[in-house]
């Protein structure tokens, strides 16, 4: 069961420190973009983009299960309660 499997997962119960200490620069977003400060976020048109593509995705999707079909060659990641509505959080 699902439970089992879960339990017999060994996990560790120490963590550990690299020794050596790296520090990465972070630009700051006002050196980024100056004034065009807003190509930095999405735009509405991508927003509208982004939606239709993942309204497509859950079209294929459901029309897939309904099919019977298992497995999709997209991402659901994230759209599982448009698929199914009544799965769990």
């Amino acid at each position: 069961s699902v439970v089992q499997a879960f339990l017999a997962v060994k996990r560790r119960t120490s963590i550990s420190f690299e020794q050596k200490v790296r520090l990465k620069p972070i630009v700051p977003v006002s050196d980024l973009a100056g004034e065009n400060a807003k190509d930095l976020w999405f735009q509405e048109d991508e927003y509208s983009r982004i939606r239709d593509k993942s309204w497509m995705i859950i079209d294929k999707e459901v029309e897939a299960r309904e099919r019977g079909l298992k497995g999709t060659k997209y991402c659901t990641r994230g759209l599982e309660r448009m698929i199914d509505p009544t799965a769990a959080n």
